[in-house]
């Protein structure tokens, strides 16, 4: 398994997965402009082969950054794959100096707390 920032031919697959896990997913378009034009947004992608597994995305503000987004497709869930993305999210965020780490999860959202 590897990790990786996600690039514009990921979108695809990201809003893929997105249909499969949330009840508002974005659409692939608003996908492209996180990984290609929002200058604070991070999208990293878990994939093992050519299959894309999982993505995670979160912004970075001067010395705090907010998480907006992580999926594993269904497939895949309860393997533990979204501590690896949240792992590498956390290193990335101590290698560029942030301070804080925020998110908002409904508290109905169980899996989502008992991740974080």
């Amino acid at each position: 398994m590897e990790t990786r920032l996600a690039t514009l031919n990921d979108a695809t697959k990201i809003a893929e997965i997105e249909k499969l896990t949330f009840h508002n997913p974005w659409k692939e378009s608003d996908w492209a402009y996180e990984i290609g034009e929002n200058p604070v947004s991070y999208v990293l992608v878990l994939e093992e082969g050519n299959i894309l597994l999982g993505y995670m995305s979160y912004w970075i503000t001067f010395d705090s950054a907010t998480v907006s987004k992580i999926a594993i497709h269904p497939s895949y869930q309860g393997r533990k794959l979204s501590t690896i993305l949240m792992e590498e999210m956390i290193d990335d965020c101590y290698a560029k100096k942030v301070r804080f780490i925020t998110l908002e999860v409904r508290k109905s959202n169980a899996k989502a707390i008992s991740l974080y």
